[in-house]
């Protein structure tokens, strides 16, 4: 039940960023799938994000989702499909875009490529 939720989340979000007419209402709902998401972060299962970014590509849900597969790739140590992810993941969103870096940097530092890591801190 719990993973239908967060898949209805992402959906949701999709849909209210789809219409474009209510900017905020579309920010509340992804601010609202990234609370669940972090709350279910132990039991999320990385399907259900492929699933939204498959379906709902270059949306910000989309986006969102791969921000959480990224970092779900990150906590498994599979550093290079997070980056993968993540740079499949850019939005125009600039705190999307922020924590993408961020998360990039701590990936390639974790590879311990640090001048790459930089680029993305600075």
């Amino acid at each position: 039940m719990k993973k239908m939720t967060l898949f209805l989340w992402f959906v949701g979000c999709y849909l209210i960023s789809f219409s474009q007419q209510n900017e905020a209402a579309s920010m509340q709902a992804c601010s609202q799938c990234i609370r669940y998401s972090v709350s279910q972060f132990e039991t999320l299962e990385p399907h259900l994000c492929q699933k939204v970014i498959d379906i709902y590509p270059k949306t910000k849900a989309a986006h969102v989702a791969g921000l959480i597969l990224g970092r779900k790739k990150m906590n498994e140590g599979a550093f290079q499909d997070a980056i993968k992810i993540f740079e499949a993941s850019f939005d125009d969103d600039p705190v999307i875009t922020l924590i993408i870096n961020g998360l990039l940097g701590d990936c390639y530092s974790e590879l311990k490529k640090y001048n790459k890591a930089l680029t993305y801190y600075h």
